[in-house]
């Protein structure tokens, strides 16, 4: 599984939001990053990223650190690069053995399609 970041314009934590997850996968914990995110999705705000990092248990000066990193900025263009290439125009956007999936996003209707590449 690999995930692209693609923050849109118009949500104004979305590159936070991005930088945040890719400093904290390089301390191992992108999940848990992502998952905190989601789940306070409505209520983002600058202030809320360092909070987020302290609570999955992140070391808060290397987050800080890799957040301001130019290589985190340059990591989400790389990814919007990659994905305008690829027609990719909002989110979200799955694509299962190169082909670009329109279908539901439950775990069972991505699972279905995804078992049956896996026979």
């Amino acid at each position: 599984m690999v995930f692209k970041h693609f923050p849109l314009g118009f949500h104004k934590q979305a590159m936070n939001a991005a930088k945040a997850s890719i400093a904290a996968h390089r301390q191992g914990k992108f999940w848990e990053m992502h998952d905190v995110i989601f789940k306070n999705q409505k209520t983002l705000a600058d202030d809320s990223y360092e909070k987020f990092a302290k609570e999955i248990g992140l070391k808060v000066a290397k987050f800080k650190k890799d957040f301001a990193d130019p290589a985190t900025d340059a990591e989400v263009k790389q990814d919007m690069s990659e994905a305008r290439a690829a027609g990719v125009n909002g989110t979200p956007n799955v694509y299962i053995n190169g082909r670009k999936y329109q279908g539901g996003y439950s775990e069972q209707q991505i699972g279905g399609i995804v078992s049956k590449y896996l026979k």
